[in-house]
């Protein structure tokens, strides 16, 4: 469900979430270069501890995706239905130049992130929790104050920002 632009190499990374795997495909030729599936999400580590694996539970139900260019992190948000409960793993660039599964955060079952989007110019990973938009610290992971958008009502499925970063 989720998408998002990774600009360095000119790839889109798609999120299916009845698949519970992400796609990484060729902006231009349109072409399938790579998947990570929930096999792969479910070995991310614990960012608190690095001890604990995510475990198969978490990685279904892929919803939002963002990437930080200024980091070169890609940030995948499972949702809180079939299975929960929620988390968001963060995806970092191997010495082989690929997206690899690191860590993940855990979500309360309460939240549903249905969309996500990194604000070029803030450097601040923005969430959609249903109809409602935040920011989140992946390091402490917590949500700030909602952002008001007047004139939005209802679930917020995907988001994203100019690349001035002035309107999402």
């Amino acid at each position: 469900e989720g998408m998002t632009f990774v600009p360095v190499n000119n790839r889109l990374w798609l999120g299916a979430d009845s698949e519970n795997r992400i796609y990484e495909v060729d902006k231009d030729s349109g072409h399938l270069l790579s998947t990570i599936g929930a096999a792969q999400l479910a070995t991310a580590l614990d960012f608190a501890t690095r001890r604990t694996s995510a475990g198969t539970a978490r990685a279904g139900d892929i919803e939002g995706l963002a990437y930080d260019p200024w980091q070169d992190l890609l940030y995948v948000f499972s949702g809180n239905c079939c299975p929960e409960p929620p988390a968001v793993f963060r995806l970092v660039r191997g010495s082989n130049g690929q997206f690899q599964v690191e860590t993940y955060q855990p979500l309360p079952s309460s939240s549903n992130f249905t969309g996500a989007a990194f604000h070029p110019t803030e450097r601040t990973l923005y969430v959609s929790d249903g109809g409602d938009i935040k920011p989140y610290d992946y390091a402490t992971n917590t949500r700030g104050a909602t952002v008001p958008i007047n004139g939005v009502d209802g679930t917020i499925y995907g988001m994203g920002f100019s690349a001035d970063g002035a309107d999402l």
